[in-house]
């Protein structure tokens, strides 16, 4: 299984070990070369450093003629810089042979590896999960979502965790214009008609109704302000 085995390259990776990536560099030799992949040179230079690292001087030279100086016709400089390693320890200052050292080099060696297989199978960084939710959050964003007063509970895009999702996505296309009320996040229509108040904000007739049950009032929840309801100075919109 694809992912199972590069999970288990990444993983191995990840404690400093290059055999599985090894091996899956030597079964994928040919569909690598045909993308032109670095993956197994770093590999073999990773090992060789780390042979270094542990002060086996016989053992790294024996290792880099036996599986790096086959491949320095195509990695001159990169070759050069390993032998030169010979002569520097781990707690060297001097660059490129501190870099060489540093424990990043990992992430690198697996960043390297998840694009060269994601080339080979012909997969995206993105998960095919991630890309069609975001594919579907667009086309539902506006200008005004995420704002704290155009703000709408049953908005997707208003709300976690679509909101931060939908932050670098584009706006979506609208022909029509929807009305939803701010406060019960429904769409307004001629069964629930937008409902202007003195103040100036509209709210949907349910809204008001709602917020009316009890005391008869209702409360304007972007100024504070009160009035009685039903009330004719509360009227309907209409929108031509």
């Amino acid at each position: 299984d694809v992912f199972l085995s590069s999970s288990k390259v990444t993983e191995n990776l990840a404690k400093g070990d290059c055999a599985e990536a090894l091996k899956w560099c030597s079964e994928n030799r040919r569909r690598l070369a045909k993308i032109d992949s670095k993956l197994e040179f770093k590999l073999r230079i990773q090992e060789f450093v780390e042979l270094r690292r542990k002060g086996l001087l016989s053992e790294s030279l024996a290792y880099i003629r036996k599986h790096v100086t086959t491949m320095a016709n195509y990695h001159m400089t990169d070759v050069q810089q390993a032998m030169a390693l010979l002569a520097f320890d781990v707690d060297t200052t001097c660059e490129p042979y501190k870099s060489l050292y540093s424990p990043d080099r990992w992430q690198d060696l697996i960043a390297m590896f998840k694009t060269d297989n994601y080339l080979l199978h012909g997969l995206t960084h993105e998960s095919a999960l991630s890309i069609l939710v975001k594919a579907g959050v667009s086309c539902m964003k506006t200008q005004y979502c995420g704002g704290e007063e155009q703000h709408n509970p049953n908005c997707p895009t208003c709300n976690e965790p679509f909101h931060a999702i939908s932050k670098e996505l584009p706006f979506s296309h609208h022909v029509h214009s929807i009305l939803v009320c701010s406060v019960t996040g429904e769409i307004m229509n001629e069964h629930n008609p937008p409902m202007v108040l003195p103040s100036g904000n509209v709210y949907s007739q349910k809204a008001l109704e709602m917020m009316a049950r009890e005391t008869g009032t209702v409360k304007d929840p972007r100024t504070g302000e009160e009035f009685m309801y039903p009330n004719p100075d509360i009227r309907k919109v209409f929108i031509m």
